[in-house]
This record gives structure tokens, C-alpha cells and sequence, in this order.
């Protein structure tokens, strides 16, 4: 699994996020909880399914996560990193955007590559 910015905890409860958020220009809470009403459906948003950051994840498939410390989900993804770092190979980046690999800008290039490296080598035919 690779994940770019991904939201691990639909709570958005840390602290932390709110300095993070002035930063962020790409996405706000407010966004980000009207989604999380609506991608919870019936579930608790501190479930697993809603919010893997409430969940034990280290039986399953490594994964990649990319995130930035200007991007308002890395306060979350940071703690989800740390508690799953057997399984789990972190890239923070400094003071970028919410999914800022996916713009067409210098700054996401280092990501873009180290994600296609992955695929290429994680996805050749045996």
C-alpha cells in the first residue's frame, strides 16, 4: 500500500493539527469532517475501519506513507508511522501540502520517484 496524505483518524481531535492547518491550503477541517460523516456511514468515526489509527495494523501488508509537516493530516499520520514503524516505511517532508506528490511541482518530484521505484520493484512479474 502506498498512501499520500492519507487521513488516519477522521476524529481530528489532535491538537496539533490546528497550527498545521494555517499552513495547509489545500484542505480544512471543515472539509475533512463533512467527509468523515459521510464515508462513516454507520460507524463510529474512532473505528478502525473509519480511523486506522485506532486499529492494529501490524499483521498486515507493509506499507508507504508520504506526508508533510505543512499538511494538516501529518500530525495524525506521524503517530499512525510511529506506532506501526516495523511495517510501515515513512517519508515527512517539510512544510509541503496537503498531497503535494501529486502537483506538478519540483518539491513532489523526490516522492514521485521513490513511488514508482516501489512499484517497478514491488510489482515485477514472477
Amino acid at each position: 500500500m502506498i498512501a499520500i496524505s492519507p487521513v488516519v483518524d477522521l476524529t481530528l481531535s489532535n491538537p496539533d493539527i490546528a497550527a498545521v492547518e494555517e499552513k495547509d491550503y489545500i484542505v480544512g477541517t471543515p472539509a475533512l469532517k463533512e467527509i468523515g460523516e459521510w464515508y462513516r456511514n454507520t460507524h463510529a468515526l474512532q473505528s478502525p475501519i473509519v480511523s486506522p489509527l485506532f486499529g492494529d495494523f501490524t499483521h498486515i501488508a507493509p506499507r508507504t506513507i508520504f506526508s508533510s509537516t505543512g499538511d494538516l493530516t501529518n500530525p495524525d499520520t506521524h503517530l499512525f508511522a510511529e506506532k506501526h514503524k516495523e511495517t510501515t516505511t515513512y517519508y515527512e517532508y517539510p512544510d509541503y501540502p496537503h498531497i503535494f506528490p501529486l502537483y506538478p511541482i519540483p518539491e513532489g518530484e523526490d516522492a514521485r520517484r521513490k513511488i514508482i521505484s516501489q512499484l517497478k520493484t514491488k510489482n515485477k512479474p514472477s
